[in-house]
């Protein structure tokens, strides 16, 4: 049967001294005594009193979200085709008035005739617009023709206002 040798016995015998203490290793021959104290660092515990475990500040990001894109978008696309609707309901406004302004105002239409033999300006202005003033008839024909009097020769063609017909 095996005896039980204790655990002082070993390290008393191992470490070559008389008197060993139970739980201690013993220190090598020449190996300095340090001071726990000292390296052990001040910073290692946190000062008493109240520990705050504040969240870090985070940062968002400045752009929008998409959804808030697609939505600007949808109003600019809005206010563009309304723009353009307006637009179009004005000059669509503007050509209707040009055009009831051209409808009431007749236009003198013109024609062409030919002068007879010995025939003065005045016989055409009567001929071509019977129911209008001579004169007025005269002075329009040699606006049209840009006559420098009142003289045409036989045979030449003239332009006169036909609005009297």
């Amino acid at each position: 049967m095996r005896t039980t040798i204790s655990e002082i016995d070993i390290t008393a015998s191992d470490s070559g001294h008389a008197t060993a203490v139970p739980g201690h290793r013993p220190r090598a021959a020449g190996a300095a005594r340090r001071n726990v104290r000292a390296v052990r660092s001040h910073t290692a515990r946190p000062p008493s009193g109240v520990v705050r475990y504040e969240r870090p500040r985070v940062r968002f990001a400045q752009t929008p979200h998409p959804q808030a894109r697609v939505e600007q978008a949808r109003i600019g696309l809005a206010t563009m085709a309304l723009a353009a609707l307006l637009s179009a309901v004005a000059v669509g406004g503007l050509l209707g008035i040009a055009q009831l302004r051209a409808a009431s105002a007749p236009s003198p239409a013109t024609t062409v005739v030919q002068v007879r033999e010995g025939e003065p300006l005045a016989e055409v202005a009567a001929r071509v617009a019977p129911g209008v003033p001579v004169r007025q008839t005269v002075d329009r024909i040699v606006q049209l023709n840009s006559l420098r009097g009142a003289q045409v020769a036989t045979g030449g063609t003239l332009i006169v206002p036909t609005s009297g017909r």
